[in-house]
Protein backbone atom coordinates (compact mmCIF):
# COMPACT_ATOMS: atom_id res chain seq x y z
CA UNK A 1 0.00 0.00 0.00
CA UNK A 2 1.40 3.40 -0.88
CA UNK A 3 1.16 6.58 1.16
CA UNK A 4 0.35 9.94 -0.41
CA UNK A 5 0.38 13.33 1.29
CA UNK A 6 -2.10 15.98 0.22
CA UNK A 7 -0.82 19.43 -0.66
CA UNK A 8 -2.19 20.64 2.67
CA UNK A 9 -0.32 17.92 4.60
CA UNK A 10 2.91 18.85 2.77
CA UNK A 11 2.26 22.49 3.65
CA UNK A 12 1.67 21.52 7.29
CA UNK A 13 5.05 19.74 7.39
CA UNK A 14 6.81 22.79 5.93
CA UNK A 15 5.08 25.11 8.40
CA UNK A 16 6.10 22.90 11.33
CA UNK A 17 9.71 22.87 10.12
CA UNK A 18 9.73 26.66 9.68
CA UNK A 19 8.35 27.14 13.18
CA UNK A 20 11.04 24.92 14.70
CA UNK A 21 13.74 26.53 12.51
CA UNK A 22 13.23 29.82 14.32
CA UNK A 23 14.96 28.19 17.32
CA UNK A 24 16.98 25.41 15.72
CA UNK A 25 17.41 25.04 11.95
CA UNK A 26 19.21 21.70 12.33
CA UNK A 27 16.45 20.24 14.50
CA UNK A 28 13.83 21.54 12.10
CA UNK A 29 15.33 19.45 9.30
CA UNK A 30 15.63 16.28 11.37
CA UNK A 31 12.13 16.63 12.82
CA UNK A 32 10.69 17.24 9.34
CA UNK A 33 12.28 13.93 8.32
CA UNK A 34 10.88 12.16 11.38
CA UNK A 35 7.33 13.38 10.75
CA UNK A 36 7.52 12.46 7.08
CA UNK A 37 8.84 8.98 7.96
CA UNK A 38 6.00 8.45 10.44
CA UNK A 39 3.53 9.33 7.68
CA UNK A 40 5.14 6.83 5.31
CA UNK A 41 5.16 4.13 8.00
CA UNK A 42 1.36 4.16 8.00
CA UNK A 43 1.64 1.68 5.13
CA UNK A 44 2.82 -1.03 7.54
CA UNK A 45 -0.29 -1.17 9.75
CA UNK A 46 -2.82 1.33 8.37
CA UNK A 47 -5.75 0.05 10.45
CA UNK A 48 -3.81 0.18 13.71
CA UNK A 49 -4.82 3.73 14.58
CA UNK A 50 -8.09 5.10 15.91
CA UNK A 51 -10.97 6.24 13.71
CA UNK A 52 -11.76 9.78 14.84
CA UNK A 53 -14.44 10.60 12.30
CA UNK A 54 -16.85 8.38 10.40
CA UNK A 55 -19.48 9.97 8.23
CA UNK A 56 -21.32 8.48 5.25
CA UNK A 57 -18.78 5.69 4.83
CA UNK A 58 -15.78 8.02 5.12
CA UNK A 59 -13.43 7.13 7.97
CA UNK A 60 -10.66 9.43 9.07
CA UNK A 61 -8.01 7.97 11.35
CA UNK A 62 -5.33 9.60 13.42
CA UNK A 63 -1.76 8.68 14.22
CA UNK A 64 -0.05 10.57 17.04
CA UNK A 65 3.68 11.28 17.04
CA UNK A 66 5.03 13.38 19.89
CA UNK A 67 2.89 16.54 19.93
CA UNK A 68 1.56 16.10 16.39
CA UNK A 69 -1.37 14.28 14.82
CA UNK A 70 -1.54 12.87 11.32
CA UNK A 71 -5.08 12.60 9.98
CA UNK A 72 -5.46 10.11 7.17
CA UNK A 73 -7.86 8.05 5.06
CA UNK A 74 -7.58 4.50 3.82
CA UNK A 75 -8.48 3.51 0.30
CA UNK A 76 -8.15 0.08 -1.29
CA UNK A 77 -4.63 0.58 -2.59
CA UNK A 78 -3.41 3.74 -0.88
CA UNK A 79 -3.35 5.84 2.25
CA UNK A 80 -3.86 9.58 1.98
CA UNK A 81 -2.47 11.80 4.74
CA UNK A 82 -4.85 14.75 4.91
CA UNK A 83 -3.26 16.94 7.58
CA UNK A 84 -0.36 17.03 10.06
CA UNK A 85 -1.24 19.30 12.98
CA UNK A 86 -0.39 20.01 16.61
CA UNK A 87 -2.18 17.66 18.94
CA UNK A 88 -3.52 20.62 20.92
CA UNK A 89 -5.40 21.86 17.86
CA UNK A 90 -9.21 21.56 17.81
CA UNK A 91 -9.63 18.60 15.47
CA UNK A 92 -13.38 19.13 15.24
CA UNK A 93 -12.73 22.52 13.64
CA UNK A 94 -10.55 20.82 11.02
CA UNK A 95 -13.41 18.53 10.06
CA UNK A 96 -15.45 21.59 9.13
CA UNK A 97 -12.85 22.59 6.52
CA UNK A 98 -13.94 21.96 2.95
CA UNK A 99 -12.12 19.11 1.26
CA UNK A 100 -10.74 17.44 4.39
CA UNK A 101 -12.64 14.26 3.71
CA UNK A 102 -11.46 13.85 0.11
Amino acid sequence: MRVELTAKAESDLRDIALFIAADSPARAMTFYGELRAVCLELAKFPRRYQVVRSLEGIEIRRRVYRNYVMLYRLYETRIVVLRVVRGSMDLDALFDEPGLET
